[in-house]
């Protein structure tokens, strides 16, 4: 595995704003890590971590439905976005790798003209990590 970017506390992190038939305003989410390692003063990333990142309050539509609102969260990481060798209190560490499974789920539903709510519960997407650190590296 290649040398990547490791993800720190207070990262960045970016949906697709297309979620099966849906349409999200996307917010970007600040990644809160656990990890004791630091980098830069900033606690590591670990495998773990992405299950606590929320984006709330996200606005969407979903074909004839609209003014829905909803939750952003990471569902699965990628393979290449966690360390193999090198570890943070026996845990991988986050790598920015390439993109990982998210979930948009429904909090509050869209509704079209007739006022009939959209039916689905939440919808499947993507995101990415935008590391501020790009000088230390992991694998």
């Amino acid at each position: 595995m290649a040398l990547d970017n490791i993800i720190l506390e207070g990262d960045f992190v970016v949906f697709s704003p297309v979620f099966q038939n849906a349409v999200v305003a996307v917010k970007p989410g600040r990644f809160t890590t656990s990890g004791k390692t630091t980098v830069r003063g900033k606690k590591v990333g670990l495998k773990g971590d992405e299950k606590k990142l929320q984006v709330p309050n996200c606005i969407y539509s979903a074909g004839a439905f609209v003014n829905g609102q909803g939750t952003l969260t990471i569902k699965k990481l990628a393979s290449n976005q966690l360390t193999n060798s090198t570890k943070s209190g026996q845990k991988p560490m986050i790598l920015q790798g390439g993109l990982f499974e998210a979930e948009f789920k429904v909090d509050v539903k869209a509704v079209d003209v007739n006022m009939v709510q959209d039916p689905s519960a939440s919808y499947a997407g993507f995101g990415k990590f935008i590391p501020a650190n790009t000088k230390v590296k992991a694998s």
